[in-house]
């Protein structure tokens, strides 16, 4: 009987020691129902507090096993770039309020419709290649953008980087510069100060059957080609820009 018993004993303690094991993971990815009380609660103090004038959309507050915070995201429903978030400790404490860097949504959303801008010009161009356009002033264009400000294409405020993406049977310096060419006149079109090309040109047999490239390892790559060079044709030019990016990665 005093076997059973200790039997018994052992299989309760085991058993007590799966189910709090159980809840430390858990707490691990999802917090704890009274941290996320104290969170909420904070939340709802500090927003009382700092932003009372702002009509805010709010998310419900969740753990970020990431962070290890408790978060809310809030949205003001008069500013398309005013989306932040507050993010609190175990204890109901401030780690970080995101609202004074708001600014960073504006820049996301400014290159996000540059890279829209290179889908409509690709179809309008009927391009076989993806056409990628990015900011060559990233940090520069950040300082420069105000909160909300509306993306005029007429008067973009960065020189702009043109990248023509796509695969060939065998690439070759001599089709990846007729390619760039064509991308430039594509590009003269419209309004953007283009000043430097790149493009990558992955060899069919590494396309795998989704259209994702398998492997970059074959592929010719050649970036930072300056846009005078791709109007001059200068063959010479891009194969020495080529060489030098090759030493550069084998160093």
């Amino acid at each position: 009987m005093k076997k059973k018993s200790i039997v018994k004993g052992i299989l309760l303690a085991l058993l007590a020691l799966v189910v709090i094991l159980a809840l430390w993971i858990l707490a691990g990815f999802y917090g704890n129902p009274l941290s996320k009380y104290l969170a909420n609660r904070a939340a709802d103090t500090y927003l009382e507090t700092h932003y009372r004038d702002l009509d805010l959309d709010r998310s419900k507050t969740y753990y970020d096993f990431k962070d290890g915070a408790y978060m809310v995201w809030l949205q003001d429903k008069n500013s398309i770039d005013s989306k932040f978030s507050l993010a609190f400790d175990w204890r109901g404490r401030l780690k970080y309020d995101s609202y004074p860097n708001r600014i960073f949504n504006s820049y996301i959303r400014f290159t996000d419709q540059l890279r829209q801008y290179g889908r409509k010009l690709e179809k309008d161009h009927d391009f076989p290649y993806k056409i990628n356009l990015s900011p060559l002033d990233q940090d520069d264009l950040e300082d420069q953008l105000t909160l909300d400000q509306e993306v005029d294409f007429n008067h973009f405020p960065s020189r702009v980087q043109a990248q023509a993406y796509g695969y060939s049977k065998e690439p070759q310096i001599q089709e990846a510069l007729k390619i760039l060419q064509d991308l430039q006149k594509i590009m003269d079109t419209s309004p953007l100060k283009v000043e430097t090309y790149s493009i990558i040109l992955v060899p069919e047999k590494d396309r795998r059957p989704d259209g994702e490239a398998e492997s970059w390892a074959h592929a010719l790559t050649i970036f930072d080609i300056p846009q005078d060079l791709v109007r001059q044709g200068d063959l010479a030019g891009l194969e020495r820009i080529l060489k030098e990016e090759e030493t550069q990665t084998k160093d």
